[in-house]
């Protein structure tokens, strides 16, 4: 589990207009991804995201991804009671708000008031050199996750 339940979401800071074709733990930051062509220009499909890269620098930050998306298996019925989605469908990120979370780049240090930073492969960090996606509002605690305040343009 990479999010906790714990969490408060803005009213109106949340997307969930773009697609996303791989598979992700849920607190993973997106970046927007290349713009579509052909069959892939309608009005339901404005463009994908992706899994930040591992060179965060100049990277457009999309959000922080609300819900697993897991490989689709066929010859399983999804499970309506789960929050988990498939490849190719429509992803909810999170833009504004809070969320406890243990997606963190490799040694990090969150500390309240620290600003946060798009990190490599779509974590979070105290390091700049990425875009700054907030502040962390907390220490890690004795289970790894720190509370993360999202304020994405």
């Amino acid at each position: 589990m990479a999010l906790k339940p714990d969490r408060h979401i803005d009213p109106y800071g949340t997307e969930i207009t773009f697609v996303f074709n791989g598979t992700a733990d849920n607190g993973t930051i997106m970046t927007y991804g290349a713009a579509g062509s052909g069959a892939s220009v309608q009005d339901d499909y404005v463009g994908t995201v992706v899994v930040g890269p591992a060179a965060p620098a100049g990277a457009r930050v999309a959000g922080l991804l609300l819900h697993p998306f897991v490989t689709f298996n066929p010859l399983l019925h999804r499970n309506w009671y789960k929050v988990t989605q498939f490849p190719g469908e429509k992803a909810t990120l999170l833009k504004r708000g809070w969320v406890t979370t243990n997606i963190l780049a490799s040694g990090a240090v969150p500390d309240a008031g620290k600003p946060a930073y798009l990190g490599p492969n779509g974590t979070a960090t105290d390091a700049a050199g990425g875009p700054q996606i907030g502040e962390f509002m907390s220490r890690l605690d004795e289970q790894g996750y720190c509370r993360l305040n999202l304020n994405i343009p």
